[in-house]
């Protein structure tokens, strides 16, 4: 039922149609006439902008007939691109609000506009796990450089010769040390931290050059001594 999703018609677009503003008017993407909620639904007197339903069906009179859903849901628009995300389309994450890594889950996250269905149905921007791609790779190495990945860099961060957010300006390419990095973390495909764990497991040297890049020569011999910094 999760797929069948309506939509509360704007006024203006009812004002269009000659539908009165207080006709509970949805629509739904593979319908181009309207569907009415079921007269005995208690949400007529709410008219929820967004609903699921569990059938529609044809009622009235021939050359009157309209179309009625029955067993209705109200829903969140939010709740789509978590449940259905095969049915939304979304946006490049957002730089403002800009993406953020949580420890405690270990996800990256980023922000998007998103649109529902085939009618392309505007969605409030939403927060998702930032897809496969380049940029997952740059934030990647932001979350990284900036101690949220790995506490014992924190103290470093002071100390690096460019800052974290360099690795995500259009201008990052012009120095050497993040396409270093980014490389690194493609060759070996590291966009998450299970995985940067498992290549210090076997390969505890990984990305230390590259890191050491990023800071003075004064401290090399420090951060060489705690590599891996797990």
């Amino acid at each position: 039922m999760v797929d069948q999703v309506a939509r509360l018609v704007p006024d203006e677009e009812k004002k269009a149609l000659g539908v009165p503003k207080k006709k509970p008017l949805y629509a739904i993407p593979e319908m181009e006439e309207g569907v009415y909620l079921h007269s005995g639904s208690v949400l007529r007197k709410t008219m929820p902008e967004w609903v699921v339903y569990e059938e529609i069906f044809q009622t009235g009179d021939p050359g009157q007939e309209k179309m009625i859903m029955r067993g209705i849901t109200a829903i969140e628009p939010e709740w789509l691109p978590i449940y259905t995300p095969s049915l939304c389309s979304f946006s490049p994450p957002l730089e403002d609000p800009p993406p953020r890594y949580i420890s405690s889950s270990k996800k990256l996250l980023c922000h998007v506009n998103a649109t529902f269905g085939k009618s392309g149905w505007p969605l409030p921007v939403v927060e998702i796990d930032m897809p496969k791609g380049l940029d997952r790779f740059k934030w990647f190495a932001v979350f990284l450089l900036d101690g949220s990945i790995c506490p014992k860099l924190s103290k470093y961060v002071k100390s690096l010769l460019s800052t974290p957010t360099t690795m995500v300006k259009s201008w990052a390419s012009l120095q050497r040390r993040t396409e270093i990095l980014l490389q690194a973390l493609v060759q070996k495909q590291t966009d998450n931290v299970d995985r940067l764990l498992s290549l210090w497991s076997t390969e505890p040297a990984y990305l230390r050059s590259e890191y050491l890049q990023w800071l003075p020569e004064s401290a090399h011999n420090e951060v060489t001594a705690v590599w891996p910094p797990v």
